[in-house]
């Protein structure tokens, strides 16, 4: 039995080119950046840590459909296909827009290919489309947003689903038969919409993934007869091709298709030298990090975040260089060694050329605090930012008595339509007055 939740197509396609099975090529010489962001007396740092192995079927390109026709495709086979079997954990992400003036249907699709059942454990899943997730200006100073009220447009809705855990697919595991293709999720797109998706799973076999775009509710009979007729959408005739890596002139990144190694950055920020503590001490001080960095732009940093493609088509990008869909989660292990209480803040900066028009970032951040005790509480705030904003207020503020600890985490999801990079700031110092605080917090809460 198909899970599904929606579904559509349209003109006939336009083969792309065929897919290039080779690994993610290697990344190009580093852009010179223009932009350093500078935090009291310190520049950005390269942000600790690294991705992890897990590929993300990444579905962006081409990011307007028309009609009906293969996203991206991993299963066995020559032509639209690109033959890369998951093991273990892997995410999909999707993100489309229909100009097609008709409904159009996004279908994930998983295929097993052996001669024996594999069971996929599902975990968090999001999608929405602009229609169920509109476009709201929300300025100012971070804001609690524990259920996602406050965001704004489908990529922001889709990641904060996702990052709260949250559901589109319900059941907890499916098992799908020896030689069985199945529609695990089912998408309508409107016309004038974008679709995002995201979705977590993890294989104890071997399973192959694609999406598909369907004029009518995709059925796994529809889907398989599409797979096998093997014809990919319609490339945008405006989408140009990516820039090789190392090749000179201008650069262009183009849109991912494909398979790419990478699903979570995971970071430690610490300053004692030997990676375990941050510490706290008498000295006020500022420290940044980097966030997303772009090979483009990564503030001075030289650290390029994007996450390599291991299969992609020849005519879609070397790397997901905007890293839509990607989880950070910054440690950050603080300790007071002063002997008063102090104080730590951490805020969220997007630096760059003002652009008044244009919001750069629309998403959710996580906050973990863990305090001496082991017990945890998590705040949600909703940041919306535009290029050459320093954060207003504060995500959070943490209190630290004289000689205490405080484990604290900061996760994100980073939102499709968002533009990088970002930088993480933390702050610390003397406690301020009772009266600050509670203006601070009644600050954020409205929003202002």
């Amino acid at each position: 039995m198909s899970l599904r939740v929606n579904s559509s197509q349209g003109p006939q396609a336009t083969p792309r080119p065929q897919p290039a099975g080779e690994k993610g090529a290697p990344p190009a010489p580093k852009a010179a950046d223009s932009l350093q962001l500078t935090s009291g007396a310190r520049a950005i740092q390269p942000l600790p840590g690294g991705l992890d192995d897990v590929p993300i079927l990444n579905s962006n390109h081409p990011e307007i459909i028309t009609g009906p026709g293969i996203a991206v495709s991993t299963l066995p086979g020559k032509g639209a296909h690109l033959d890369y079997a998951f093991r273990g954990p892997f995410e999909v992400f999707t993100h489309h827009q229909n100009r097609s003036g008709r409904n159009l249907f996004q279908a994930l699709v998983l295929h097993n290919p052996g001669k024996e059942p594999v069971k996929v454990q599902v975990g968090p899943s999001a999608a929405s489309f602009t229609n169920s997730a509109p476009y709201r200006d929300h300025g100012g100073s971070p804001a609690p947003d524990p259920w996602g009220w406050r965001s704004s447009g489908p990529g922001d809705v889709t990641a904060g689903k996702f990052l709260r855990g949250e559901r589109a697919i319900h059941a907890n595991s499916i098992t799908l038969k020896p030689g069985e293709t199945r529609v695990v999720h089912s998408l309508l797109i409107p016309p004038k919409n974008e679709g995002t998706g995201q979705f977590r799973f993890s294989a104890e076999g071997p399973v192959h993934g694609a999406v598909v775009i369907e004029e009518a509710p995709p059925t796994d009979a529809s889907v398989k007869a599409r797979m096998a007729a093997g014809k990919l959408l319609a490339r945008n005739p405006e989408d140009k091709l990516p820039t090789p890596p190392g090749a000179p002139g201008q650069l262009i990144f183009g849109r991912v298709s494909g398979v790419q190694k990478g699903a979570a950055w995971r970071a430690t920020a610490t300053n004692d030298g030997a990676g375990k503590t941050f510490r706290i001490t008498e000295q006020d001080t500022s420290q940044s990090y980097v966030i997303v960095g772009k090979r483009s732009n990564t503030l001075g940093t030289g650290q390029d975040h994007a996450a390599p493609l291991e299969r992609r088509y020849d005519d879609t990008a070397y790397a997901a260089h905007g890293n839509y869909g990607v989880t950070y989660e910054v440690a950050l292990p603080v300790r007071n060694e002063t002997q008063d209480t102090r104080e730590v803040k951490i805020f969220f900066d997007s630096p760059g050329q003002p652009l008044p028009l244009s919001r750069v970032f629309r998403g959710q951040i996580a906050i973990d605090i863990t305090d001496a005790k082991g017990r945890t509480s998590t705040q949600y705030m909703h940041v919306s930012q535009r290029a050459g904003d320093m954060g207003e207020a504060p995500l959070t503020t943490i209190q630290l008595p004289p000689g205490e600890s405080r484990a604290v985490k900061l996760r994100l999801v980073y939102p499709a339509n968002s533009t990088p990079p970002h930088a993480l700031r933390i702050e610390t110092g003397p406690q301020t007055g009772f009266m600050q605080r509670v203006l601070d917090n009644i600050r954020g809460a409205l929003g202002l």
